[in-house]
């Protein structure tokens, strides 16, 4: 899946909030700090996932890619499942942005592989609609927050 939105906010601003989020995402898995010089590729942690029925999985996160403030990467992988959720910012000017998002996914097993696929292609549109939401969200909060300070 991939979904574009354009931004009312800096590169900096945007990819300062994907770094934080995930310094707060590793604090809760592995109760360690970090602080942003220590976010870069390669980066490894063991993270606790819920999946339906509140049955819970552990799977290893590793950020792939890593360039301030232009793009992130990381890969998620869940027993035989990988994905790859990415962040493409792109400086329109001084104080905007277009994100693209992208999820990718693969699996050892082809029939996960053939379900996720049909599964996507029956949902894409309410899937890239959430996304949507989410990164408009994401913008909200960051506007209101500067806005605060």
């Amino acid at each position: 899946m991939k979904v574009n939105v354009e931004m009312n906010l800096s590169q900096k601003d945007f990819f300062d909030y994907l770094t934080q989020s995930l310094i707060i995402d590793i604090f809760k898995n592995t109760d360690k700090f970090k602080n942003t010089n220590e976010i870069k590729k390669g980066l490894q942690y063991k993270k606790k996932f819920k999946q339906a029925g509140n049955k819970e999985l552990e799977g290893n996160v590793e950020i792939i890619e890593y360039v301030s403030p232009e793009s992130y990467i990381s890969k998620i992988q869940l027993n035989s499942n990988i994905s790859h959720i990415g962040y493409e910012i792109e400086k329109i000017d001084d104080d905007h942005i277009r994100v693209t998002y992208t999820e990718t996914f693969d699996s050892t097993k082809k029939l996960h592989v053939w379900n996720y696929k049909i599964i996507s292609f029956i949902l894409f549109y309410f899937n890239a609609k959430k996304m949507k939401k989410m990164l408009i969200a994401m913008e909200h909060h960051i506007l209101n927050k500067e806005e605060s300070i």
